[in-house]
């Protein structure tokens, strides 16, 4: 059975999308401040996984 190019993509959005959130969520859990979570990055996690899930879905 193998996996087709659209799932591959998908993993891997999905695994780099949360590897990039990981720092804020970090520097967020150290400081008690849920202002230090940029918007920009929320929104851009947001976009990778809706876009992993676009190609996982095929």
């Amino acid at each position: 059975m193998y996996i087709s190019i659209g799932k591959c993509f998908g993993f891997i959005a999905l695994i780099s999308s949360l590897v990039g959130l990981l720092p804020q969520v970090y520097k967020s859990y150290i400081t008690k401040l849920t202002r230090d979570i940029s918007m920009l990055i929320i929104l851009l996690f947001v976009h990778l996984l809706g876009l992993s899930m676009v190609s996982m879905r095929g």
